[in-house]
């Protein structure tokens, strides 16, 4: 059994359905830790986005699966793996994570801290769905992400 206690902070006060994926369920958008990827869930109260479905968690991990292989490389060898037998959750303290949240309309959000040429809007403008919002937080025309979405029409819809 993996301790999560360092991170509870920032963890949903549930299960952490994509533990073996590397990527947390947290409960609000500015968490102590920088997630690669994290799926902002709420608390209820003040922040308050719904809980995804099964698939839409899959499809955010196979867009996290796709973000380290391109940015990481193989997560099995280098910097990432040494990192995941510290972390139960990939981290990198350099990185703009990506913190994505399903709004209570349905429509979906997503977060990057940090700076480019000034600061970051918190969230997009209006509610997209989700693959559009995975497709915003990639450049656009990326052939390597346009490839690993073909390949995986039953999450992307495509």
């Amino acid at each position: 059994m993996v301790d999560l206690s360092r991170y509870a902070d920032d963890l949903y006060d549930g299960p952490q359905l994509l533990l073996d994926r590397h990527v947390p369920l947290i409960w609000h958008e500015t968490p102590r830790f920088r997630y690669i990827t994290a799926v902002c869930v709420g608390d209820g109260e003040l922040w308050r986005y719904q809980m995804p479905t099964v698939r839409e968690l899959e499809t955010i991990a196979s867009f996290h699966d796709e973000l380290v292989l391109r940015r990481y490389g193989d997560p099995a060898y280098g910097w990432l793996a040494r990192q995941r037998e510290r972390h139960p959750f990939d981290i990198d303290g350099a990185a703009r994570g990506r913190y994505l949240a399903k709004y209570e309309s349905g429509g979906w959000g997503i977060k990057r801290p940090g700076w480019h040429d000034g600061p970051v809007p918190a969230w997009n403008e209006d509610p997209m769905s989700l693959v559009a919002v995975l497709d915003r937080a990639h450049v656009d025309g990326d052939p390597h992400w346009a490839a690993w979405k073909a390949a995986r029409p039953g999450l992307f819809g495509r």
